[in-house]
């Protein structure tokens, strides 16, 4: 598969004409609301989130707009593992948008207490929604060797850099060496990945987010990264730690961690938020 596959984004596609000037009372509801947030995908697709997990996927088969959901979303039982997206009408999804939210707010409140603000998924979505990231979930796979490029946020700087960003929260395990014998944390390799493809992609990498710019801007979109002007792609990715919600932020074993953590960054002149942790 060539890069240009993980580029491919055309602003006139029929998906976006169609939002645009029709503006279906259905697409205005989405729009309206603050709970949800939209992301623009290669080939011409759009995702719709709550709190990180996709309530819809817009695509546009057979010359018409059509909607698919993972099916546990429908339904309480969140174990549920079906192999087929449940596919559907957009408006349909729309109806149903109360009980999808709460059948995703009662997986996060049965789900493992996490001291740190909750799943990464579900601080994505808060940290999306604030407006400081036009992005989420960002994917590019190199062919040989076979590596998978899977970023958490993208944004676009006061300073009009477009900047990728890797959310970890403290507790992750790829932070530091699992045993003594292993030469370096996974997360050294993970960014240094993150950045190989930046500096191997820039210009396509601005060329796409320009797109994805210009289409925010037509169908209705309310971001306002979507109106700053982008001058370019900083050549080293962000490692961003999650808030901590809840317990002792300065329990003696966390702040030992940090600083653990804290010196494996600087000297890998990983650019991150540890100081603020």
């Amino acid at each position: 598969m060539t890069a240009n596959y993980y580029f491919n984004l055309n602003p006139d596609a029929p998906i976006f004409g169609i939002l645009e000037k029709e503006n279906p009372e259905w697409w205005g509801t989405i729009c309206k609301d603050h709970d949800l947030y939209i992301n623009i995908r290669k080939n011409n697709h759009i995702n719709v989130y709550y709190n990180g997990a996709s309530v819809m996927e817009l695509y546009y088969p057979n010359k018409k707009l059509a909607a698919k959901i993972h099916p546990r979303y429908l339904n309480s039982d969140w174990n549920a593992e079906p192999k087929e997206y449940y596919k559907t009408q957009p408006e349909k999804i729309v109806a149903d948008l109360k009980r999808i939210k709460n059948n995703i707010n009662n997986v996060y409140k049965n789900g493992k207490n996490n001291n740190e603000g909750g799943c990464e998924k579900e601080i994505q979505g808060r940290l999306y929604i604030n407006g400081e990231y036009i992005d989420t979930e960002y994917s590019f796979v190199y062919d040989n060797p076979r590596l998978i490029i899977r970023i958490d946020l993208t944004t676009i700087r006061e300073d009009g850099m477009i900047e990728f960003v890797e959310l970890k929260r403290i507790s992750d395990k790829r932070l530091l060496k699992k045993k003594d014998s292993e030469k370096e944390p996974e997360i050294l390799k993970q960014m240094s990945d993150y950045n190989r493809f930046i500096n191997d992609y820039r210009q396509d990498i601005e060329e796409y987010y320009k797109k994805i710019q210009k289409i925010m801007r037509s169908i209705g979109v309310n971001n306002p990264l979507a109106y700053r002007e982008i001058k370019g792609v900083s050549a080293q990715a962000r490692l961003l730690f999650a808030e901590y919600a809840n317990g002792d932020p300065n329990h003696v074993k966390r702040r030992e961690r940090i600083e653990r953590i804290k010196e494996i960054l600087d000297a890998n002149n990983i650019v991150s938020n540890i100081n603020e942790i």
